[in-house]
């Protein structure tokens, strides 16, 4: 599958990119957009270990994972058929500004009411899944990671089917999904410490696992005006991960969320519920998460604080992930497509608990200085 993929994101990229020359004459049938977050980082009792995979350590730090660039392409083929695709290099050890495609998919357009996506898209899950790489879209420097981390699977190759209607001044989307995926997930110390045999892992303490996702399917409904969104989605899957032996392990995920933006009022909040079969636990715990985040702007100043919490989910375990973190972030327009934001965060596991961080602290800060750049 994964050879399938990435012959699959070659050709998707080779005709986008010769589409234009391919069509002379034609230029407004080609589309070229990009995206820029240059960040510095820096940790307070961090122990020089991984935030939510983002090496958040005691010195500053360019090269986060908060740190990234990406292009998007896209080209219409025909009146109903678009090809897209979006490349992004992330910073951080594991990705090291390596570039990969993050989309590569066929829009077809079947009617006013019905799309289908077919290829590798983003998984239709959180109210950000579509932007989430997009620092300049959201006021954080970064999504609330108890939640966004509660959900590793980020992609699918597949098929999304969109349905577009209206509920009054309401746009309602409703997207069904089935495939499949490979993840390189962030996998915490205290999984690999309390395996029985570690050793067999060949993995360090928060290493990246490459874990392996067969026959997901789900749904994701939304309601959006210009004021308001809501969302709600679910769904299932089989998850392998070789290093732990783990075939065919059950798995879902449901999530609901809401974005206010009226007049100068800004609230954002999800809350995420994970859930799987006992032979996954020491990959994946039971998780249940939220966050909810306000705001207010003062002309081209955002300033906002979140408050976000991720803890057991249905079935208690010692693996699960337990922390809470409080954020105070303000958010400067630059410019039309530039914003300059300043976070400061305190994070507090629970006692005994690694929380996000990779080595167990009583609390840890993480204060981060971004500029977001759309083009």
């Amino acid at each position: 599958m994964d050879v399938k993929i990435k012959l699959l994101g070659f050709s998707l990229i080779a005709v986008l990119i010769a589409y234009p020359v391919l069509v002379i004459g034609a230029p407004d049938n080609f589309t070229l957009n990009g995206f820029l977050t240059a960040a510095a980082t820096k940790g307070e009792n961090a122990k020089n270990s991984d935030y939510a995979s983002g090496l958040a350590s005691d010195d500053i730090s360019f090269s986060t994972r908060d740190s990234r660039f990406g292009i998007q392409l896209s080209a219409d083929v025909a009146s109903n058929i678009k090809l897209v695709s979006q490349l992004i290099s992330n910073g951080g050890d594991a990705d090291n500004f390596n570039l990969i495609t993050d989309w590569a998919f066929i829009k077809y357009k079947t009617t006013e009411r019905l799309d289908i996506h077919v290829g590798k898209f983003k998984l239709p899950f959180f109210l950000l899944s579509d932007y989430v790489s997009v620092g300049y879209a959201y006021p954080w420097v970064r999504p609330p990671q108890e939640v966004y981390a509660a959900n590793p699977l980020t992609s699918l190759t597949g098929v999304n089917f969109l349905v577009n209607s209206s509920i009054g001044d309401q746009h309602l989307l409703i997207q069904f999904y089935y495939g499949s995926g490979q993840h390189d997930v962030f996998f915490p110390a205290r999984a690999i410490d309390l395996n029985p045999d570690p050793g067999s892992l060949g993995k360090k303490k928060g290493d990246v696992v490459a874990l392996n996702t067969t026959y997901m399917a789900g749904a994701t409904i939304g309601l959006r005006s210009d004021a308001f969104t809501v969302q709600l989605g679910h769904f299932e899957t089989e998850i392998e991960v070789d290093e732990f032996a783990i075939e065919a392990a059950e798995g879902s995920v449901s999530s609901a969320g809401f974005v206010l933006d009226w007049k100068n009022y800004v609230v954002y909040s999800e809350y995420v519920l994970r859930d799987a079969d006992s032979k996954i636990v020491t990959a994946l715990a039971d998780q249940e998460a939220w966050y909810v985040t306000l705001g207010y702007r003062f002309g081209k100043v955002l300033p906002y604080i979140t408050y976000a919490e991720i803890d057991v989910g249905k079935d208690e375990n010692v693996l699960a992930v337990q922390q809470k973190s409080a954020a105070l972030g303000v958010r400067y327009e630059l410019a039309s497509n530039t914003a300059l934001k300043f976070e400061a965060m305190d994070a507090t596991p629970k006692a005994n608990n690694h929380g996000l961080f990779d080595d167990i602290v009583d609390s840890g800060e993480v204060y981060t200085l971004a500029m977001d750049i759309i083009f």
